[in-house]
């Protein structure tokens, strides 16, 4: 599929740290892509690597490599403004894309001149075995969310995207102050600007790193929420963002008080444990709906979102010593 006519030079910035294992799945989906070789470039920005993640981009004779150290929206930065293309493909190392993500991306945006940005669909690690559960259910929760072929969203996540250069330059790059949650605070600044974002179930990124089980979502939604309130109060007041502030916060304060409590009464732990039941339940259950899983999906669902309420609480009540290789 060919986006246009005469189609646009693309960079493709790749964010890096200790990635050595999974970049060249990632390089090699991205020279297995349909669209001009000789019309995008591709830039692996180095975060301080301890392995030997530039050599094996070195192997890479069409790399450009850029070597920084930051959080994640300063690695991104670094890439894009170095980069020359008119349109800037932003993917994570543990990525692998689908074929058509850069012809697909473009047809989409010169479809339609209002979208800025075009995101892909998230899918499981590797195509070629069956996922775990907890990713299985997670990556189903997540999909669930765009009804349509290509749906209008608030905000996106920067695993793999395509965005016009002028928009990025127009609201001033990523966060670079953000160690986590700078994906979403981009997306909510260029929606608040009057662009328009889209994700596509057409394109699809394979993500190596999907949490496998449920000790690992725990650890990496902890790590993932520890910007939560400073990306909350990076712009404007966006309504649907305020249940994933207050929820885990609320839900970790009745954890608190249930052993506090158990001092003075039986009947309050009786009461704040019923909630740390029902919370997640009725989540799960809504969740069941939106995915159309078969029944018994509702109790792994009721564990997933304990798990996302007590790590989220966590990492907004003690922002501090999470950790996760990204």
């Amino acid at each position: 599929m060919s986006p246009s006519t005469k189609d646009p030079f693309i960079s493709i910035v790749i964010p890096a740290k200790n990635e050595a294992n999974l970049l060249p799945k990632c390089l090699n989906g991205i020279y297995d892509l349909d669209y001009p070789k000789d019309l995008y470039e591709v830039i692996v920005v180095d975060n301080g690597s301890t392995d030997n993640t530039e050599e094996v981009v070195g192997q890479y004779k069409e790399v450009i490599f850029i070597s920084t150290e930051g959080n994640i929206g300063h690695v991104r930065n670094i890439g894009g403004k170095k980069s020359k293309g008119e349109y800037i493909a932003f993917i994570d190392a543990d990525c692998i894309p689908s074929k058509n993500w850069l012809s697909e991306s473009l047809t989409l945006i010169n479809s339609n001149v209002e979208i800025d940005v075009v995101s892909a669909t998230l899918a499981s690690g590797e195509s070629t075995s069956t996922p775990p559960w907890v990713e299985f259910f997670w990556v189903n929760y997540i999909n669930s969310k765009n009804k349509n072929a290509v749906s209008t969203v608030e905000t996106i996540s920067s695993f793999c995207f395509v965005i016009k250069r002028k928009v990025m330059e127009s609201v001033d790059w990523f966060n670079p102050d953000l160690e986590t949650c700078e994906d979403s605070d981009l997306g909510y600044r260029i929606n608040q600007s009057g662009g328009k974002l889209v994700i596509s179930k057409s394109i699809s990124a394979n993500h190596l790193r999907n949490a496998k089980t449920i000790a690992e979502f725990f650890y990496r939604q902890k790590w993932q929420g520890k910007s939560n309130i400073k990306n909350f109060l990076s712009h404007s007041l966006v309504l649907s963002e305020l249940p994933s502030i207050f929820l885990p916060y609320a839900y970790v304060a009745l954890i608190i008080l249930l052993p506090i409590t158990a001092l003075f009464s039986s009947f309050y732990p009786m009461t704040i444990l019923s909630l740390l039941v029902v919370i997640p339940s009725m989540i799960g259950l809504r969740t069941l709906q939106r995915t159309k899983g078969p029944w018994y999906q509702f109790f792994g669902y009721v564990l997933i979102w304990g798990a996302y309420l007590t790590a989220r609480g966590l990492a907004i009540t003690f922002p501090f010593g999470n950790s996760w290789s990204r």
